[in-house]
């Protein structure tokens, strides 16, 4: 890396930590313990996971929350939680609870960034006969053929090496399933080119759509939860600070602005009630509040 690289990734990491630091204000010390917590329910079968992500590269907290749905007693996991085997051990035995006398069935990543994926090997090791769903665009990047870094940027800032993390040995052919196009039912999903498995348990059909919200990520998606008016959103948008603020993830871990803001306000559009972010200072986003911010991007 040469001098000017070196500067330009020094003033991106100050800016960075001023940001989290400013919207993670709500997070206070007796929260990033993260020694307390249970799923619980927000919504009519759905149910949420949270605690304090410690930021290693900044220094900084910030919240994380882990969403499952039930579906009878199968259940579907959406992403897989920060990086580290602390979080690892947090969320397992609390995700075990949870399930009770249910079947993991579906862990549904929104994107593979190393925060939506970091429990993922324990979690595919734990339970053996689970599957995991991502968007088709996502696949090179999340597999570890491409580096998140190589994706084209709309501007000079993306830097997201940070975000990278080898999850291959929880993705064997049998266990991948695969959804394409931009909004579909998770029930259409399939089985990479060249694999004869069966594709499995899916949700059934009406129950769990998806709708692709590149930028951010380019295979990016929001889980759209039918009974419950739910929308699991991923990093399309975030809810942080004190009093919360919404707005799309920051630039320097966004490899397409304009495309991000355009995928987000698309998601105002859409029929859900309350979309829940992975980073989150409130109890999610009203699809007001969503429209309002839409308005005003």
């Amino acid at each position: 890396m040469n001098l000017s690289s070196l500067s330009i990734a020094a003033t991106l990491t100050a800016v960075l930590a001023v940001f989290v630091l400013r919207h993670s204000s709500s997070v206070s010390p007796s929260d990033q313990s993260h020694q307390h917590g249970t799923f619980v329910p927000i919504a009519a079968d759905v149910f949420r996971l949270s605690y304090s992500w410690h930021i290693p590269w900044l220094g900084v907290w910030a919240p994380v929350h882990v969403l499952l749905a039930s579906f009878g007693k199968d259940y579907v996991l959406f992403d897989a939680g920060a990086p580290g085997r602390e979080y690892a051990d947090f969320l397992l035995p609390r995700l075990e609870t949870a399930l009770g006398d249910g079947q993991l069935r579906l862990i549904a990543l929104t994107h593979g960034h190393s925060d939506h994926v970091g429990a993922l090997e324990a979690l595919v090791q734990k339970y053996p006969d689970v599957q995991v769903v991502f968007h088709q665009d996502e696949a090179p990047y999340i597999t570890g053929q491409f580096p998140y870094d190589s994706l084209p940027s709309d501007h000079d800032k993306f830097n997201v090496t940070m975000f990278d993390i080898d999850v291959s040995s929880a993705l064997s052919e049998e266990r991948v399933l695969h959804v394409r196009g931009s909004s579909r039912d998770v029930a259409d999903a399939f089985r990479p080119s060249g694999c004869a498995s069966d594709v499995g348990w899916l949700p059934p059909r009406g129950a769990l759509h998806f709708h692709h919200a590149p930028g951010h990520a380019p295979g990016l998606v929001a889980y759209l939860h039918k009974g419950s008016g739910s929308a699991i959103v991923g990093d399309i948008v975030h809810q942080l600070g004190d009093p919360p603020v919404v707005d799309t993830s920051h630039f320097g871990f966004t490899s397409k602005l304009t495309q991000s803001t355009l995928s987000a306000k698309a998601l105002a559009a859409l029929d859900f009630d309350v979309a829940f972010p992975v980073h989150d200072s409130a109890a999610g986003v009203t699809k007001r509040a969503l429209q309002d911010w839409a308005q005003q991007a």
